[in-house]
C-alpha cells in the first residue's frame, strides 16, 4: 500500500508507481522492501523511511538496481 493512502488521502497514479517500485524491489533483491513482523509495522516502515538496506544482486544492470533504490522525486 502507499503510504499516502495511509493518511486517508486519495489513490491517484503515484500510488501505482509506488506499488510498482515495490514489486520490482522485491523481484531483483529476492527481498521484501520492508520487511516486518505485522502488517501494521510493514506500513509504519514504509511511511516513515527508505526500503530496508540490502545487497545489491550482481546480475543486475547498475541503473536497473539504482532506479528501483531510487526515493520518489529523485533522478537517477
Amino acid at each position: 500500500m502507499a503510504p499516502e493512502l495511509l493518511g486517508g488521502k486519495g489513490a491517484d497514479a503515484r500510488a501505482d508507481v509506488y506499488s510498482l517500485g515495490a514489486i520490482l524491489y522485491e523481484m531483483l533483491t529476492a527481498n521484501e522492501p520492508s520487511p516486518a513482523a505485522t502488517p501494521y509495522e510493514v506500513l509504519r516502515r514504509q511511511r516513515e523511511g527508505a526500503p530496508s538496506p540490502r545487497t545489491p544482486v550482481p546480475q543486475i544492470d547498475e541503473r536497473d538496481d539504482a532506479m528501483v533504490a531510487a526515493r520518489p522525486g529523485s533522478r537517477s
